[in-house]
């Protein structure tokens, strides 16, 4: 994972939820980093600290579309995707 609870608790100050769900959404939010960059990014301190942290956010940043997307209806989920996807 690229961030984990403490990073996204505390630097990026990220939705209330439990550890649980923390960690389920950190570790699919790395995966999607890792497809969309085709696995480039390898080992996260190769990089200098500053790439290292917008990594981490984005990482988060895709943690809270998760998190929001779960307290969705799945109906009303798939009508928010589809106008979010089609820009």
């Amino acid at each position: 994972m690229y961030a984990d609870v403490d990073f996204y608790r505390n630097t990026y100050y990220g939705s209330d939820a439990s550890d649980t769900e923390l960690k389920k959404w950190l570790s699919r939010a790395s995966d999607d980093i890792d497809i969309a960059t085709l696995h480039r990014i390898g080992n996260l301190s190769d990089f200098p600290e500053d790439v290292q942290t917008a990594i981490k956010k984005a990482a988060c940043a895709q943690t809270e579309n998760y998190i929001e997307a779960a307290g969705l209806p799945h109906y009303k989920f798939l009508k928010t995707f589809s106008r979010h996807s089609s820009r």
